[in-house]
């Protein structure tokens, strides 16, 4: 557990807020505790890695939330000391005021300030156009205001930050989930606004769009990824051009045949000259090997008579290059003298992002003498001005250039790195094009102004004056698809295999959607299919459902529903929970419920397969809603359900009436009966009056029919041994065990509460106490060898029953047992031995002997120990009685109790006898049943 000054000091740092400064120390927070939810405020300061401006109202307008939250914020503790250093020096330092506590408004009380989300780096809003349709993963930042105080203008009471989810869903805390598929973002701010209003006339919202969905990389960097490229390797064996110029460090190979065999290696010296033997040295530096080849052969003909020559370059001379700017691994490099510019390029790691792609500069002598662009090699494979390096050359990567993003349907949607004067129809080229799918006429661009805001302007990328316009350094292309024309669409969701968007075609019915059994999953339920439809103008949601099985037999029937654009079609799984799908649309049915309409929602409850909440349709019947919930179940009651029904009345007070409902009449199709449910109906389906789940007990040992046996209400003890053939000529009737499972909880339970209390017991013992004290010691190591063996004792359950007077008495109905599912009946085999256990020299069994008393059979051991307690010796017989007799029966279990009082330490323990005894008498039982 934390103290409340660890609380304190970890969580509770000083905090920025609009009006107000306040030092958050031990001694001045105090007075806030009684209002956990200002704690909690704080701690999502922390939590968020943020001490955003924040007014004192929002505090205060936190003090009824959820307290639990506070459970939430135990895993921050070490990110906010990452953050108590950089937020300390930028408190606020605004001028002291009083904090008056007030009510909360009816606005905060539907949109559930404890979700309000403070940021230490709000982005900032893109300015983007009216007629910005909506994308999946969009951003939005939602800011709700409230006008109803007179004091003030408008006062902020929420900020949210929603993503557009995969489904094309945003939801709005305190309201409920809309679809903003096809919405543009003029559309979207009517909507949340309309909904807002129809909560409170005093709500107003500020809408605006935080962020694009843009994935976007830089084109081309990845050429230098994941290449392990040795130069000097590479051009091992591959040909001298002969326009190579031979220089200091070459090596010559020169081969003899014909009246002299022989082969020379000579290396080109400092001089530029070779010596060959015979022959005398020779300049050739500076010179293209094909001129020394030609120049070599035609000497050595000359002046050695009979021989021929072949002349080939050995190892190459290495020279020294420089990579220089923006390079991964800038610096000078030993090269061979065949490396081109690329090779150095891949020698050094390739380029950053922030150099330039389009301007790779090679200088020699101070001069730069080619300008490569990567470009046209990763395009269209033209490396011409890819230039053999000379020593001392530098290859210099300036910073990167203008650079633009295209992304949506395009083949290659990336960042691309733009030249002077390039056109968006060159961007579009650098991409490889529109996709087939592309809609180029509702595309869209990202700019950023002179303020350094973004905005966003729609554009149609096939007229020419637009594809002619130049691009401007930092500009986001979106290509949309031709399907974000979401009027045209239907979505087919759940239990199918391909779920998704679909076109939408004039005429279209739910069999042109679903044509047949192959689009869905294994067992889909036929008789429910739920399509969510939205209606103009502010897009309410209205619910219809149908059957496909019916729709499949007659596709001219009214099961066979028409379409329409942005319906949504539901499959549910035969088995499958519908809440996950259900949930939604029931949120956005309470959301779009304005004060004094009715939630279209009702509910089926009972022994129907699915119970729970579903949408209320137009002249929806008790039929329906059964057929939503999946049917009754086998034991549920028929003939008749009950309908709850709540009515306002005279929008005074809610009235509740239940009515018999005639099941078998609605089934067979009565009208009458079959009644137009309202709005937060219940009907509930009653269990078939005595239905009984299967019961089973377990029968073993020596019955003539050992085994599981089913058993019906009101089975007894004695029924169940007729019905097993009664015991074998070996059972020990007088040993017979009853286990029944609640009382093995219970059992369970006790046991589980002594092992805590005698944890607690040894966790209060000091330490210092068992040091200085050897007895104490002593006593706390026997404490803990009893704790760890009553955590590995498990509860048995045993009932003990008098079983011989049962036997005696099988006519009759007296002294018998009601039998319970789960119970279960050990018949022993014949006992002949007396245990003897606790302390004793040695715990045994022996043959039992009716001649021996209890003293006999405890001598025969040993004797007892000097722990022994010999005045509190007892017997447990084999039927579960515990007795002081001193007269020994077969399979007696003998316990000879441990003094608590000789041992120092325990006994300061609390309720150790029981400990003890529960422990004595669990061996017994596993002994009688032959277990120990």
């Amino acid at each position: 557990m934390w103290t409340l000054d660890f609380v304190l000091m970890k969580f509770l740092p000083q905090v920025a807020c609009e009006n107000v400064s306040i030092k958050m120390t031990t001694q001045n927070i105090r007075i806030f505790l009684s209002k956990p939810l200002i704690v909690f405020f704080w701690l999502s300061l922390t939590l968020s890695s943020a001490y955003a401006q924040v007014s004192s109202d929002q505090i205060l307008n936190l003090m009824g939330a959820d307290k639990d939250l506070l459970n939430q914020v135990s895993s921050a503790n070490a990110a906010s000391d990452k953050d108590d250093n950089s937020n300390n020096n930028s408190a606020a330092r605004a001028p002291q005021s009083r904090l008056l506590p007030r009510e909360n408004s009816k606005v905060e009380q539907i949109l559930q300030p404890r979700n309000v989300k403070t940021r230490n780096e709000k982005a900032n809003p893109i300015m983007v156009g009216a007629n910005y349709v909506l994308q999946i993963g969009d951003k939005i930042n939602l800011a709700v205001f409230d006008f109803a105080d007179t004091s003030t203008v408008k006062r902020k009471v929420a900020e949210y930050e929603l993503a557009i989810t995969r489904d094309g869903m945003l939801a709005l805390p305190g309201i409920g989930v809309i679809n903003v598929i096809g919405l543009d973002l003029r559309e979207l701010r009517q909507v949340i606004q309309y909904k807002l209003l129809e909560k409170s006339q005093t709500a107003e919202s500020i809408v605006t769009l935080q962020q694009i969905q843009q994935r976007l990389v830089q084109f081309g960097y990845d050429l230098f990824d994941n290449i392990s490229f040795n130069v000097n390797q590479s051009y091992v064996d591959i040909p001298v051009p002969a326009s190579y110029v031979l220089g200091p460090g070459d090596v010559i190979k020169i081969q003899l045949y014909g009246n002299k065999n022989t082969t020379y290696s000579l290396k080109v010296s400092r001089s530029g000259m070779i010596s060959i033997p015979e022959i005398g040295p020779i300049s050739i530096a500076g010179q293209s090997f094909q001129n020394v080849e030609e120049k070599l052969e035609k000497l050595i003909a000359s002046q050695m008579i009979g021989v021929q020559s072949d002349i080939t370059m050995g190892k190459l001379r290495s020279i020294n290059i420089y990579v220089l700017g923006n390079a991964m691994k800038p610096g000078a490099y030993m090269v061979n003298s065949l490396t081109t510019m690329f090779d150095a390029l891949f020698v050094c790691g390739g380029i950053k992002p922030i150099g330039t792609l389009r301007n790779v500069q090679l200088k020699r002598n101070g001069n730069t003498i080619v300008t490569m662009d990567i470009y046209s090699f990763l395009m269209n494979g033209d490396n011409k001005k890819d230039i053999r390096l000379l020593p001392g050359d530098v290859i210099f990567i300036p910073a990167i250039g203008r650079t633009a993003g295209i992304s949506g349907e395009v083949k290659r949607p990336a960042i691309y790195e733009l030249t002077k004067n390039e056109t968006v129809q060159n961007l579009i080229n650098y991409a490889g094009g529109f996709l087939p799918t592309a809609f180029p006429g509702k595309a869209q661009v990202e700019k950023i102004n002179v303020v350094g805001e973004r905005f966003i302007q729609e554009i149609d990328l096939k007229q020419d004056s637009v594809l002619d316009h130049h691009v401007v350094d930092g500009d986001v292309y979106y290509v949309p698809s031709v399907l974000d024309k979401v009027d045209d669409m239907v979505t087919l969701d759940g239990h199918v295999y391909r779920p998704g968007v679909y076109q939408w075609k004039d005429g279209m019915r739910l069999t042109d959607l679903i044509p047949s059994y192959d689009v869905l999953l294994a067992k889909p339920e036929m008789d429910y299919v739920l399509i969510r439809r939205e209606l103009p103008p502010n897009r309410e949601v209205k619910v219809i459902s149908t059957s496909l099985k019916k729709a499949f037999e007659n596709q001219f029937s009214v099961e066979n529903v028409s379409l329409k654009p942005k319906d949504k079609v539901i499959i549910f799984g035969e088995d499958e929970a519908r809440d996950e799908k259900l949930n939604p649309i029931l949120d956005e049915l309470r959301a779009q419920s304005a004060s004094g309409k009715p939630v279209l929602v009702v509910q089926a409850s009972g022994l129907v397969k699915h119970p729970g909440e579903y949408p209320l349709e137009d002249d929806m019947r008790i039929s329906d809603l059964l057929r939503a919930s999946g049917s009754l179940k086998e034991e549920a009651f028929s003939m008749s359900a009950e309908l709850t029904r709540y009515d306002v009345v005279g929008n005074e007070f809610r009235e509740i009436q239940h009515f018999p409902v005639d099941l078998q009449a609605v089934l067979k199709g009565d009208k009458k009966t079959d009644i137009l449910l309202k709005s937060h109906d219940i009907l509930h389906f009653k269990k078939i009056p005595l239905w009984e789940e299967n019961s089973y007990v377990e029968v073993s040992g020596e019955v003539s029919f050992p085994g599981r046996y089913p058993i019906k209400r009101g089975e007894t003890m004695k029924s169940l041994l007729k019905r097993v053939g009664g015991l074998t000529e070996f059972a020990s009737p007088d040993a017979a065990f009853f286990i029944r499972n609640d009382l093995k909880m219970r059992e369970q339970d006790q046991l589980d509460k002594m092992v805590k209390r005698m944890e607690s017991d040894l966790a209060m013992f000091s330490l210092e106490q068992m040091q200085n004290n050897r007895e104490s010691m002593q006593g706390y190591l026997a404490a803990k060898a009893l704790l760890d063996q009553l955590k590995a004792t498990k509860a048995i359950g045993r009932l003990v029953i008098d079983f011989p007077m049962i036997l005696d008495n099988m006519a009759s109905k007296e002294n018998d047992i009601l039998l319970r599912d789960g119970d279960k009946l050990i018949i022993p085999k014949k006992i002949q031995e007396v245990t003897v256990i606790g302390e004793v020299f040695n715990q045994t069994s022996f043959m039992y002997d009716g001649d021996l008393s209890r003293d006999d059979y405890i001598e025969r051991t040993g004797g007892m120990t000097n722990n022994a307690d010999g005045g509190a010796i007892y017997t447990i017989r084999a039927d579960g009685i515990v007795t002081t007799d001193d007269n020994i029966l077969p399979g007696d279990v003998i316990v000879v109790p441990l003094d608590v009082t000789r041992i120092d330490f325990l006994s300061q323990l609390s309720r150790i006898s029981e400990i003890l005894y529960h422990l004595a008498v669990t061996t017994a039982s596993l002994k009688t049943i032959g277990v120990f």
